[in-house]
């Protein structure tokens, strides 16, 4: 298997996070109330997450790529993330906004997972800001 770079890793997450943008504002359209600015409200977390990785990827583009590797099984952990179903809804099609929210707490707790992943092999600036993002993430959870 060939070793992935940051870039990829952060274009894994950027991905994830956009999915999670899409997939709360979708069924924010189809829920009323509270749930619906709730769901309104995750989805805009998702997108400052967004913001926050794009960041860090444009910061890497006047560094050498090949200096940032991760380890051939790091990165199958993180591809298992992305192409798993949590990830790929329009395979889980979700007929309700009951669905929707288990969904997004399932999607959240992986979320997590990945990003406690990624602190492991990130740069101490970067990890404490992955740290707070994994705050947010499981303040989703418990808001679901």
């Amino acid at each position: 298997m060939q070793h992935a770079t940051v870039n990829e890793v952060l274009q894994m997450a950027i991905h994830m996070e956009e999915e999670g943008q899409k997939f709360y504002e979708k069924y924010a359209a189809h829920a009323q109330g509270e749930v619906k600015s709730t769901l309104l409200k995750l989805a805009s977390d998702e997108m400052q997450h967004v913001e926050f990785f794009q960041k860090l990827y444009n910061g890497l583009e006047n560094k050498s790529v090949d200096d940032y590797f991760v380890e051939e099984e790091v990165i199958a952990f993180f591809k298992s993330y992305v192409n798993s179903t949590a990830f790929q809804r329009e395979v889980n099609e979700i007929s309700g906004v009951k669905e929707a929210i288990k969904e997004g707490i399932i999607t959240e707790r992986k979320t997590i997972d990945f990003y406690e992943q990624l602190t492991r092999f990130a740069e101490p600036d970067t990890a404490k800001i992955l740290k707070k993002i994994i705050e947010e993430e499981t303040n989703h959870a418990k808001i679901l």
